[in-house]
């Protein structure tokens, strides 16, 4: 067995290195690349073609004109009854609204009138007839499989081509609408499209004066009915009014009414005037019990009063002069206090007699009262008897106010239709806030958009063919499983030129795998495992020798030439899939003898590399007992022929080499003599190995399959025999075979040369 010792890795490291790439995916990949000019050029012709076809179409030019919605009423314009303040843009004008503006745009009516205007019926471009498109389509109705314009009137056609050009829309989070029309005729298109405009704004207009006329037309009959409503419900009213004997005065009051309005005002007057009365007597009267000055109007107002009062004033000065000179008891003083007695006597007497007339007047108010009262109780009475024809009096005069009033309201939007009916005295509610002009820029086609979608487009339908083609190329391998080589090319005297390519050979460049670093591996001595059975026997291999050596002068100028012309061109087109990628990293292991050598050999290579940090897989195609997986101890669970022939996955299969930095892909099984390593899943499967990998080691089960292997992958990989020795005349024999068949790199790696490089390294 194998000394591992100096390759002690993780496999489990390794192996989060390996890309999980699935075989179909990778087989794409690989179909893509081989077919890349192919999808190149059919991309580049589409385009080409693209290009002329953008060239030859008539350009067409857009105009575009924006129109705002709006309310444009002013208080002249507006209604009587919404001169006092403007409607609210904002409910009359909600998107419901806008959007049923754009549906006004698109009218028939305002499409004939521009029709009509601009004469396009006589237009050529608005006659379908004209073109070929249109003749086309009047040959098809001719025979019922379409519509017949032939048919149609010029004006019905016309309306056709102009729908088709004309688009309306409302422009977001706003109130304005987008009317764009397009045409051949960058003058026409702006012409159209501003005649579009006006007629949409006159139409607006002309629809409010109709209303109004309507309204106007409306109003002339039903005023004079009302009117004549109007005068027989107020004569109603007098005629009731007076039969009912409820005749009004002042302010529409009834006579009753307005004698209850004035005794309760004269009461309310009497009763003021006792309740003055007594309170002023009473005050005057309070005022003389308490001896106090009489300070009141009335009092002041009495003459009587202001002269015994002066006089009272008089007294008291010259009292008090002679008091300075006299004493009390003299005459003098004493007939001085005589007189301020008699004096304020005489002012209680008169504030008295004041207070008496005061009573008299709050009596004589308190008697009106109570005549007033009794003059109000009885007119009560009176009008009490009269309240049901009150009522329906005034039943009669609300309708004939309800009456007055609507006759008042239709009079007002009568003066109001007949002040608007003129085209003048009308606003639209909407307004042109950008014209359309001639462009010059044509908005079809966009030659550059175009030209690049379709290569674009053309590209990815030739991507989506090839990619389609490599997934499901190997669903028909299990049933054309690809016979022996011998089988397959039963013209060539030998089998080696069975596959050959017809480019020479590639000359033998830099070895990927020195000699020395094969045989500084150690290897077993001992060989307890039987010969086994091989295709490629020793009487085989000279014959293929001998048979060389006789071909040699017949095919020197040319030795690969007469396999070439014997292959089929598809066959050896698909030999060569996708494999020029792996010529640096492909090693081919095959022997002559031994198959544990052989085996050994393979992981030797494999632990030699790995020990170099390169990532390793070895593939095992060899079929019987010496299988590598049985020489490392592991048990496989699928084989190379299940990736053949589509049973499983490439990821699936891969499993690590315990105690080496490498990876194992199955063994042969028993029709391993039968793989053909250029069918395209296993071609496929070593680009993804390639793609994955530093180096891919193969252990071939003969060496006519090594051969095989080495030819499809252009000559430029490495072919390891496994010999006793250097000069070992089977593995010359097969050296010159191999050389001869165009396989440039080939090692003969001694047995015995390996057995003692690895015990002096021991020995060391």
């Amino acid at each position: 067995m194998v000394d591992h010792a100096s390759t002690d890795v993780n496999a489990g490291n390794v192996g989060s290195d390996v890309k999980e790439a699935d075989l179909d995916m990778a087989g794409a990949i690989v179909a893509l690349k081989r077919h890349a000019r192919l999808i190149a050029s059919a991309a580049g012709l589409g385009g080409l073609i693209a290009l002329g076809i953008v060239n030859l179409v008539s350009p067409r030019y857009a105009a575009e004109v924006r129109v705002v919605i709006e309310n444009r009423e002013t208080a002249l314009t507006r209604a009587g009854k919404d001169r006092a303040g403007a409607q609210d843009d904002a409910v009359n004008l909600d998107p419901e609204a806008i959007s049923s503006q754009v549906q006004i745009a698109y009218s028939r009516d305002l499409a004939r009138a521009v029709i009509r205007d601009l004469d396009l019926a006589n237009v050529s471009e608005f006659n379908p007839l004209a073109s070929p498109t249109g003749l086309l389509s009047g040959a098809l109705g001719f025979v019922g499989l379409g519509r017949d314009i032939a048919r149609l009137s010029p004006e019905e056609r016309a309306l056709d081509a102009y729908f088709e050009r004309l688009t309306v829309a409302p422009v977001d989070k706003s109130r304005v609408i987008e009317i764009r029309f397009w045409s051949t005729d960058a003058a026409l298109a702006a012409r159209i499209a501003n005649t579009i405009s006006e007629r949409f704004i006159d139409l607006q207009t002309r629809d409010k004066l109709e209303r109004d006329r309507k309204v106007r037309r409306y109003f002339e009959h039903k005023i004079d009915d009302l009117r004549t409503t109007v005068a027989d419900a107020e004569g109603k009213v007098q005629q009731f009014r007076g039969e009912a004997d409820l005749l009004t005065g002042v302010n529409n009051l009834t006579l009753a009414s307005q004698s209850l309005t004035e005794l309760t005002a004269q009461l309310t007057a009497a009763q003021g005037q006792q309740a003055e009365a007594e309170a002023r007597a009473r005050s005057i009267r309070d005022l003389l019990k308490s001896g106090r000055p009489i300070e009141s109007a009335e009092v002041f107002a009495s003459p009587l009063m202001q002269r015994l009062t002066e006089r009272a004033a008089a007294l008291r000065a010259e009292h008090a002069l002679q008091a300075t000179v006299l004493l009390p008891g003299h005459p003098r003083m004493r007939e001085l206090q005589a007189q301020l007695a008699d004096n304020q006597q005489q002012i209680r007497g008169q504030a008295e007699r004041i207070i008496r007339g005061i009573e008299n007047d709050a009596r004589s108010a308190g008697d009106r009262m109570r005549a007033i009262q009794q003059a109000l109780e009885e007119k009560k009475r009176s009008t009490n008897s009269n309240g049901d024809k009150e009522v329906a009096l005034r039943a009669l005069e609300r309708e004939a106010k309800a009456q007055r009033d609507l006759l008042e309201d239709w009079l007002a939007l009568y003066r109001d239709a007949a002040a608007r009916d003129s085209l003048d005295a009308r606003a639209a509610n909407a307004r042109v806030v950008s014209r359309a002009e001639p462009g010059n820029i044509p908005v079809f086609p966009k030659k550059l958009p175009i030209v690049l979608i379709t290569i674009l487009t053309v590209a990815s339908v030739a991507v989506a063919a090839v990619v389609g083609m490599a997934l499901t190329a190997g669903a028909g391998e299990e049933n054309a499983r690809v016979q022996p080589l011998e089988r397959r090319e039963p013209e060539l005297s030998y089998p080696v030129f069975g596959a050959a390519d017809p480019e020479p050979a590639v000359p033998t460049g830099e070895r990927m795998i020195e000699p020395e670093a094969a045989m500084a591996l150690p290897v077993d001595q001992e060989e307890s495992a039987p010969e086994i059975a091989r295709r490629d026997t020793p009487d085989e291999i000279a014959a293929w020798q001998e048979d060389l050596e006789r071909e040699k002068d017949d095919h020197r100028d040319a030795p690969f030439a007469a396999a070439a012309a014997l292959a089929r061109p598809d066959e050896q087109e698909h030999r060569n899939f996708g494999m020029a990628r792996l010529a640096a990293k492909l090693v081919v292991v095959t022997g002559v003898t031994n198959a544990r050598g052989e085996a050994l050999l393979t992981l030797e290579l494999a632990a030699g590399l790995a020990a170099r940090g390169r990532r390793v897989i070895v593939l095992d195609a060899h079929r019987g007992a010496e299988t590598l997986a049985g020489e490392v101890g592991v048990t496989l669970a699928h084989s190379l022929s299940d990736i053949a022939t589509g049973r499983i996955g490439l990821a699936a299969a891969i499993q690590p080499i315990p105690g080496m930095a490498a990876h194992l892909l199955g063994d042969g099984g028993a029709d391993s003599d039968a793989l053909d390593f250029s069918t395209p899943r296993l071609s496929m499967a070593l680009e993804a190995l390639g793609l994955s990998y530093d180096s891919v080691l193969v252990r071939v089960a003969s060496l006519g399959q090594g051969r095989d292997l080495v030819r499809h992958a252009g000559g430029a990989a490495t072919i390891a025999i496994e010999a006793p020795d250097a000069d070992d005349p089977l593995a010359k024999a097969a050296e010159r075979s191999l050389a001869l068949a165009g396989v440039g790199d080939i090692l003969i790696l001694p047995r015995q040369e390996r057995n003692r490089t690895s015990a002096a390294r021991r020995a060391a």
